[in-house]
């Protein structure tokens, strides 16, 4: 719902309280052909109102292309400036197509030279530029207000040293952690290779082990095998050749003559078993 009236002149806080209740904004309430509600309680000085529309005001609205707060101030209502500073209003938020130079709260307070809103704003967090503190050194303001800006000036530049100093560190910190992360993950990958190898070699070793194992297998049945062919070949020679066999220690390398007892070369018996003679003592 939309209201129009033709002034503010006879409009009392309880009147106006009810115009708010049934549009619900500031906004939906006109004067006369369209003026803004706001901008005329603050022209015309009507504190009264004004304190009625407090909790209807949006501190981050323009009202006529300037906050609540630069009205204020511009009007130069220091107590209703401090109550929007309070209420969270922005102390750099300047007026639509301008700049902190020109039409930021801030200035305002210098141009009007309204000291008490000025130290609220800077303690607020307001932004100081180089070309703002060079206008008022270049300006006829009284020494406190080059004082002030010029220390709110240093504090920023010196908070964004630190923070660039705080961000170099980080970055750096960054890399040097990325680095490492490249090095973890280098190191991942050749331990997963090593890993991969380790099986590699691992099914190498038992293949070597198993052929180990068949080639050991074959030397002992190739050792039996020529254990056994040996004895059937003492036992050949035994009985082809002139080797008698020892009756005392069975030595096999004992070879006989045409004599009789030849003497054991083993054992020192003298008796023997020859293959070509007819076991005589």
């Amino acid at each position: 719902m939309k209201i129009a009236i033709d002034s503010i002149s006879d409009v009392s806080p309880a009147g106006l309280k009810s115009m708010l209740e049934m549009t619900g904004s500031i906004k939906n309430i006109k004067i006369g052909n369209g003026g803004d509600l706001l901008i005329r309680c603050f022209k015309e000085n009507r504190t009264d109102l004004l304190d009625t529309l407090f909790e209807y005001i949006d501190v981050k609205v323009r009202y006529g292309g300037g906050t609540a707060l630069c009205w204020a101030i511009f009007v130069k209502m220091e107590k209703f400036a401090e109550r929007l500073l309070e209420a969270g209003s922005d102390p750099d938020a300047v007026d639509e197509g301008k700049k902190i130079i020109n039409g930021s709260p801030l200035w305002y307070s210098i141009e009007y030279q309204l000291i008490d809103i000025f130290k609220l704003l800077l303690k607020k967090g307001a932004t100081v530029t180089e070309e703002l503190l060079k206008k008022v050194k270049d300006g006829s303001f009284p020494a406190i207000y080059v004082r002030l800006l010029e220390e709110r000036f240093d504090e920023l530049n010196t908070d964004v040293v630190v923070k660039k100093k705080e961000l170099t560190a980080i970055l750096n910190a960054m890399v040097i952690a990325s680095d490492a992360i490249n090095i973890a993950k280098d190191g991942l990958h050749k331990l997963l290779k090593a890993e991969e190898h380790a099986h590699i070699y691992e099914q190498q070793l038992q293949v070597l082990e198993k052929n180990l194992d068949e080639i050991n297998c074959s030397i002992t049945e190739q050792i039996i095998k020529s254990s056994e062919e040996k004895k059937a070949l003492k036992k050949i020679k035994h009985i082809d050749s002139d080797t008698c066999e020892c009756d005392k220690c069975g030595y096999e390398e004992y070879e006989c003559s045409d004599t009789y007892n030849e003497e054991c070369i083993e054992c020192g018996y003298e008796e023997c078993e020859c293959s070509d003679t007819n076991n005589e003592d």
